[in-house]
């Protein structure tokens, strides 16, 4: 059986769990205005006020593209959501608190993105879950233009 949730290492001594539930989901949504699929598949030509581009564009923006990321608020409005399951009894304004510790122990944007809103959306049921020995995975990732 797959994990429940996910963990959120803020510092050494503090790890939190996240999950999505749907009305949390719903509510996120209705808070930034899209689908959350939206954040990781937008539609061929789209173009997003919030988050503005395809995940692959973000990690790997072709020659000329801006490498940006998500706004940090609406990573943040992901994980005050996702703490409401497990974790519940923070408040938006904890949440950057707990983002300003993680980059205080060495965090940074990228990484809070990669290793902890993907595997959210993972356990949360909006993306495929990954293989279950991460370690013996071989994944590739192929650009098909």
């Amino acid at each position: 059986m797959a994990l429940k949730y996910t963990t959120w290492k803020v510092t050494d001594e503090k790890e939190l769990k996240l999950r999505l539930t749907s009305h949390q989901a719903a509510t996120v949504e209705e808070k930034i205005g899209m689908n959350l699929l939206k954040i990781f598949m937008p539609e061929a030509g789209e173009e997003f006020t919030l988050i503005g581009m395809n995940l692959l564009k973000i990690f790997m923006p072709e020659a000329g593209e801006e490498f940006t990321l998500p706004p940090l608020k609406v990573m943040l409005l992901l994980v005050h959501g996702a703490l409401q399951q497990y974790e519940h009894g923070y408040s938006f304004e904890d949440v950057y608190d707990l983002y300003d510790e993680y980059v205080d122990n060495g965090g940074d944007q990228t990484t809070f993105m990669t290793e902890v809103l993907m595997p959210l959306f993972e356990v949360s049921g909006f993306t495929p879950r990954g293989s279950k020995d991460k370690k013996t995975s071989k994944k590739k990732m192929t650009v098909v233009e």
